[in-house]
């Protein structure tokens, strides 16, 4: 029969083998030598395995982190959210679908050829206080599919076992889907266990190392983790606190300046400039000294300024805005009586309507020796003054139109300009040598130096340069009272006869003045009534229209009539009416553009 029997003799434990005759010894003193023997077992165990097997009697397998998708729903081919995780779509040319189906996560492709892709990740978890560590999940999906692949992050994660990385706390999982068209593959059932070794402990964050910890913000594990203390005392870590001393004593909680830069105030600044109200004379930010001296007291001392639309430096009387400072585009002053006009687009002096008027034409027919056209000026003008005449163009609204053919005269002022009540004429303007656009003569009057028919009333003589003129077509045209239409009007510097019809080109041209026997131009060249440009010669600017083909005019301020040669002798001087004439029936009559 054998006993065993544990001696205390280093770690060597010895079996007996005892005889019948021993037995009974033995059986005589059986109580006494069972208890030395599992006395002396005990002493023996405890020498050779010390306190360990404690702990590891104490040991249990925990879950740590579990998802089977039970309380979540949805599907989107982006970003699917659920209570722990997040997954996203990261194919490069299509989009599969992710959702919760069955109570699983479902990654489905759609018809397009390519490899669908998605990552399911889970919200970080602790793992502090944990050994042994595994992870188990679920798959299924359609023939052609395999699992996801699986990693774990701080750490090394191999064959469903994960070993943290030294000082770890806290893991992500992933998974990572990669499927082809038309297949799908599931997730389920995902679990991550650990043997809990200890009882973890509250750490709390000490970000300023001054040895208290912040209560509100915490980490569970066994061991101190780096950064954290056992305290969970300090009121304040925040070294950007106007309290916040490192070496002090105190712990009192994180305190800043106020408006007024109290630590720990309760100063205001409601307008938020560095004064603290309650020195700050003025906090309304609508104060026009409010940007220069906020400690002065308010002042709002604004100033009326006037919109200066065409850049003139004069303000339109009709649009204005009240400000402490200039605003951009306003001026001033309200002197501008023309807010769309802009002097600098046009050479010499800018005219209005009234300034300048036919006074004087001639057609080289029968007996008159050639054709010229004149008009008088009631504004003095600078040298470089540009006025343009045309017996053909008209006005359609927002552009210039032409008939069978286009007609114009540009006169340019010379350089010592014209004084007013001049009457400038251009000779010759049917002369054919002047196709080219070369300039000729214009002339006007002087003291002892009229002009006046020559001798036999066949032409002009007399009077003084005056400007030059050119032909800016190569049609050549004349002026009489049988033309339906005459304009003089002037152009802006930027102005080409050859864009005519454009309405950019045209648009800023100054209507001065127009005279003919149909203006509205609803009967050119004896065409039916309406046949041709119906209603044109609308716009801005000063008509002088006769009523009728029949209409007399005034020889004084304008045209002669066709028997013009009949007269002995024909000057003029100046005058001072732009409209000088009678209103009565077939007679001249003053219009005003629409």
């Amino acid at each position: 029969m054998f006993y065993f029997h544990a001696f205390s003799n280093g770690n060597i434990f010895t079996c007996i083998k005892t005889g019948k005759a021993e037995q009974k010894n033995i059986a005589t003193s059986q109580t006494m030598t069972k208890a030395k023997s599992i006395a002396l077992l005990a002493l023996a165990f405890f020498a050779t395995m010390g306190t360990s097997w404690l702990s590891k009697a104490t040991a249990q397998t925990t879950t740590i982190f579990s998802e089977n998708f039970s309380d979540d729903s949805g599907s989107s081919t982006t970003t699917l959210t659920g209570d722990q995780w997040v997954a996203t779509e990261t194919t490069s040319i299509a989009s599969g679908t992710m959702s919760i189906t069955s109570n699983e996560f479902r990654f489905s492709a759609n018809s397009t050829n390519t490899t669908y892709t998605c990552t399911w990740v889970s919200d970080p978890i602790a793992i502090g206080g944990f050994t042994g560590l595994t992870l188990s999940s679920s798959t299924s999906g359609s023939g052609g599919t395999s699992s996801p692949s699986v990693s774990m992050s701080n750490g090394t994660f191999s064959n469903g076992s994960f070993l943290p990385d030294g000082g770890a706390t806290t893991t992500v999982i992933t998974f990572s889907f990669s499927i082809p068209k038309n297949k799908y593959r599931t997730l389920d059932n995902i679990m991550l266990q650990g043997t809990q070794s200890c009882t973890p402990t509250t750490w709390y964050a000490d970000a300023d190392g001054d040895g208290l910890g912040d209560p509100n913000t915490t980490t569970s594990a066994c061991d101190l983790p780096t950064g954290y203390v056992a305290d969970s005392s300090d009121l304040c870590d925040d070294t950007s606190a106007c309290n916040y001393d490192a070496n002090s004593n105190a712990n009192a909680s994180c305190q800043t300046n106020d408006a007024c830069g109290v630590c720990g105030g309760t100063g205001v600044d409601v307008d938020s400039d560095g004064v603290c109200d309650d020195v700050d004379s003025c906090t309304d930010t609508s104060a026009c000294n409010y940007t220069a001296n906020p400690t002065a007291a308010c002042s709002f001392d604004a100033v009326t300024w006037y919109e200066d639309a065409d850049g003139d430096g004069l303000g339109d009387p009709a649009v204005s805005q009240t400000a402490c400072s200039q605003p951009a585009g306003y001026v001033d002053n309200n002197t501008d009586d023309d807010p769309t006009l802009n002097p600098g687009l046009y050479a010499g002096t800018v005219l209005y309507p009234g300034d300048v008027y036919f006074s004087y034409a001639a057609e080289g027919y029968s007996g008159i020796g050639a054709s010229h056209i004149a008009f008088t000026l009631l504004k003095d003008v600078v040298a470089g003054t540009k006025l343009v005449l045309s017996p053909s163009l008209q006005w359609a609204g927002d552009n210039w139109i032409t008939g069978s053919g286009t007609t114009a005269y540009e006169w340019t002022a010379p350089a010592d300009g014209v004084a007013e009540g001049t009457e400038v004429i251009l000779y010759d303007i049917q002369n054919t040598g002047r196709t080219d656009g070369s300039s000729a003569e214009a002339k006007c009057d002087t003291t002892g130096n009229l002009v006046r028919r020559n001798t036999g009333n066949t032409n002009l003589e007399g009077g003084v340069q005056c400007g030059t003129y050119r032909s800016l077509t190569t049609t050549l045209d004349f002026f009489t009272w049988v033309t339906p239409a005459s304009w003089i009007f002037q152009p802006d510097t930027a102005w080409d006869i050859s864009q005519v019809g454009n309405s950019d080109n045209d648009g800023q041209c100054r209507h001065l003045t127009c005279l003919g026997f149909d203006l509205e131009y609803a009967n050119p060249n004896g065409l039916a009534s309406g046949s041709v440009y119906p209603g044109s010669n609308t716009g801005t600017g000063t008509l002088i229209a006769g009523s009728s083909w029949g209409a007399s005019m005034d020889p004084e301020f304008s045209f002669e009539d066709n028997l013009f040669y009949i007269s002995s002798q024909w000057s003029y001087s100046g005058g001072s009416s732009p409209i000088p004439f009678t209103n009565v029936a077939d007679e001249l009559s003053p219009v005003t553009l629409k």
